[in-house]
């Protein structure tokens, strides 16, 4: 008989589905669960420990604590077992229920961060083109124009654009540019290529 005859694998083993690092803020709790939120025990081996740690402590990683990363990882776990075809129907309808809340709060918290992330920008925008630092402007203009070029979720990438284009400061200071532009040979072509950059927004 082969060495691997009769080998059993752990049910639970189940393939880990594309994606799932990309999915991290299912760890996150949104208020309406924290509110919920029950207490459990999990025995961990200490070197499993120390690996989670390492991960909720990298800071590419979305995770605050080891709660995160464990409710993250039952998450996916289950998500798996509900598309393996577990045949408790209520299952689904309660796991579809929570992934729905989980991906609302999390575009709440990604809008409110780019909303701030804007914020710094607009304060650079407005500075330049107020005291005519044309150069300080290009180069903000040129990190917000990276935020939408680097956004591959066409969710994300259309309403990066969408909150850019409704930005006033933005709107002013690219029309203060244009303004400078038939003035300064130097600024034609930028000021020419950030207003027509600002229309293919909206």
């Amino acid at each position: 008989m082969a060495q691997d005859d009769n080998l059993l694998l752990p049910t639970a083993l189940l393939p880990r589905n594309p994606g799932t690092l990309q999915h991290q803020y299912q760890g996150n709790l949104s208020e309406r669960e924290a509110r919920r939120l029950l207490t459990t025990t999990v025995r961990l081996d200490a070197d499993i420990l120390t690996i989670i740690d390492e991960i909720v402590g990298n800071p590419s990683t979305e995770y605050q604590s080891r709660g995160d990363f464990i409710r993250h990882a039952l998450m996916m776990l289950l998500n798996d077992w509900m598309e393996a075809g577990f045949p408790r129907e209520y299952i689904s309808d309660v796991l579809n229920r929570v992934r729905e809340e989980k991906v609302n709060a999390h575009r709440l918290k990604m809008r409110q961060e780019f909303v701030d992330i804007l914020a710094v920008y607009e304060q650079s925008l407005s500075g330049g083109s107020e005291v005519g630092d044309w150069s300080l402007v290009l180069e903000t203009l040129a990190r917000l124009q990276g935020y939408v070029d680097r956004t591959d979720e066409t969710y994300w990438r259309e309403h990066i654009r969408k909150v850019i284009a409704q930005s006033a400061v933005v709107q002013h200071t690219i029309s203060s540019l244009y303004e400078a532009s038939r003035e300064r040979k130097d600024l034609k072509e930028p000021g020419e290529y950030w207003q027509r950059w600002l229309e293919s927004l909206s």
